[in-house]
């Protein structure tokens, strides 16, 4: 009988009262030790750490993330490491998967799908390395967004999934996360002007704000071409194309949108999150049978892979919840097209099956009655009171 292999929680924190009791309360009956590097918290967040019996090591920050991950690995007695972070819970659903997940003697780690909330009740999905073996020559790197190094065995994808509330706070609070990491992110690409993954994260953290949305786009399009460069696999693009779009929606440059989204598309026609941008673009230049083009195959795709999750080959989909946006970019092209009236019923009727369907579908009304068809607009409001 194999003795049974024991997983250590590791987390680093400072200053988490806020999250830290939902945090530790999702993961300890599925964890045997808990480990938490604390780098200056002056809140209750080391106390409400003793309560779920965590040992606890205090290091002073500096300015390393991945600095800090890593003496939470190297404190860590389990045979298996599970990474979570202060402000992020264990799904309970997919929680009982842990401990099976340590009996495939040929596999090292494990993909994690992290559900990031966002403050207007919206998610988006990654999946990163964060179940692993302890002393399996395993260890983070980066000052910043640190990712897992040193990976020689099998990396299978997991069940598991957690649920990030980081991103779900107040535009303040969000601009002033923003700013922090702007400061560290800017010292990596002055160090190493030249590394795409550092330009990547300069470019997302830039892409937000439209006053920077032209030097997120510089830095975006400088870590394409030094990615392609390094030969990159297309598929680890998609992470350098999405603040490459969102900085050029910023400055209305939809041609270009266009340009790059179909680059993307053309070589990964499964990755939905092109399709998503093309719809806008198209929309913006008056392309209506392009939106309509996209919005179909963005939508068969988002059905597809909902359908057939753990077999999706990116680590991201930051599009996952925005399917009544692209219905409602639909049924303003088609609003513009000949005889339309059928299918503008039928997407009426699936955008009210959306969480945010029906407010949005009010909203839109509201546009559509300024465009006339007054019979068109009358039907669409039987449908949306049969549906209330």
């Amino acid at each position: 009988m194999s003795r049974k292999l024991v997983i250590s929680l590791c987390m680093i924190a400072r200053n988490e009262e806020k999250w830290l009791k939902m945090s530790l309360g999702s993961a300890r009956q599925w964890v045997d030790e808990i480990i938490l590097v604390d780098t200056g918290s002056q809140d209750r967040t080391m106390e409400l750490a003793r309560e779920f019996g965590a040992r606890i090591f205090q290091h002073r920050w500096q300015n390393s993330f991945a600095l800090h991950r890593n003496q939470s690995l190297e404190y860590a007695r389990g045979d298996w490491l599970l990474i979570l972070d202060a402000d992020e819970k264990l799904d309970q659903k997919t929680a009982p998967f842990l401990a099976g997940l340590t009996q495939i003697p040929e596999c090292d780690a494990y993909f994690v799908d992290i559900l990031h909330l966002s403050s207007d009740g919206g998610h988006t999905l990654q999946s990163t390395p964060r179940f692993f073996r302890n002393n399996a020559g395993l260890q983070f790197k980066g000052n910043i967004h640190e990712t897992l190094i040193g990976l020689k065995g099998k990396c299978l994808r997991s069940p598991l999934r957690l649920i990030h509330h980081g991103f779900a706070q107040g535009p303040q609070v969000m601009r002033q996360k923003n700013l922090r990491n702007l400061a560290l992110i800017r010292n990596w690409v002055e160090k190493e002007p030249k590394n795409p993954t550092a330009l990547t994260y300069l470019a997302q953290t830039q892409m937000i704000w439209p006053e920077t949305a032209q030097q997120a786009l510089t830095a975006g399009l400088k870590a394409l071409e030094l990615a392609k460069a390094r030969k990159t696999p297309a598929r680890m693009l998609v992470r350098i194309y999405h603040p490459i779009w969102i900085s050029l929606t910023q400055l209305e440059r939809h041609g270009e949108v266009v340009l790059w989204a179909n680059e993307c598309r053309n070589s990964l026609p499964d990755y939905p999150d092109s399709y998503f941008s093309l719809t806008w673009a198209h929309l913006e230049m008056g392309h209506w049978e392009l939106v309509r083009e996209a919005a179909q195959k963005f939508m068969n795709l988002q059905d597809h892979w909902r359908k057939n999750t753990p077999s999706y080959p990116y680590t991201q989909n930051l599009t996952l919840n925005l399917r009544h946006v692209v219905i409602k970019r639909w049924i303003l092209a088609d609003m513009n097209l000949p005889g339309a009236e059928k299918e503008l019923e039928f997407l009426f009727t699936k955008l009210l099956e959306e969480p945010k369907g029906p407010q949005t579908a009010r909203d839109l009304l509201a546009d559509l009655s300024q465009k006339g068809k007054p019979g068109l607009l009358e039907r669409l409001k039987q449908i949306i009171h049969s549906s209330s």
